[in-house]
């Protein structure tokens, strides 16, 4: 499970153990949409920064920032 909040920071959760495993941070903005790839090795998110980002699962980083929006991003 993956989640986002105001307070910038994209979660991902281990569901069965009910606890944060990973804690990807680099947005401005509260996070407004929040999803893995396919195969689960990535989680792309979007955020009231204008900003949609690639985060690596296994190392937390982020691999990419897609700019160009000129104002929220919602969804993905």
């Amino acid at each position: 499970l993956v989640s986002g909040s105001q307070a910038t920071e994209v979660v991902v959760w281990d569901v069965l153990g009910a606890a944060a495993v990973a804690r990807l941070k680099g947005h401005k903005g509260a996070i407004t949409s929040a999803v893995f790839t396919a195969d689960s090795t990535h989680v792309v998110s979007a955020s009231k920064d204008t900003l949609v980002r690639v985060w690596s699962v296994a190392t937390q980083d982020c691999l990419a920032t897609l700019t160009g929006h000129a104002h929220e991003v919602w969804y993905l």
